[in-house]
């Protein structure tokens, strides 16, 4: 990525950041994008399992 792409990035994000500040967080932001982008690639359909949350406790969840 090239500086002027990330610092319109970390600009849309409202962050000001010096040439020090920018140039640590855009190696730790490429860093990271090697582990989330395979996921991010990952074609789900219609069909693949899905993980949902339910913030209601299960009925009779405690009972044996």
């Amino acid at each position: 990525m090239q500086d002027a792409e990330f610092k319109a990035l970390t600009d849309r994000a409202g962050f000001s950041l010096n040439a020090a500040e920018a140039a640590d967080l855009k190696v730790r932001f490429e860093a990271a994008i090697k582990v989330i982008q395979p996921l991010r690639d990952i074609d789900l359909g219609e069909g693949d399992l899905a993980v949902a949350f339910s913030p209601e406790p299960e009925p009779n969840r405690d009972r044996p």
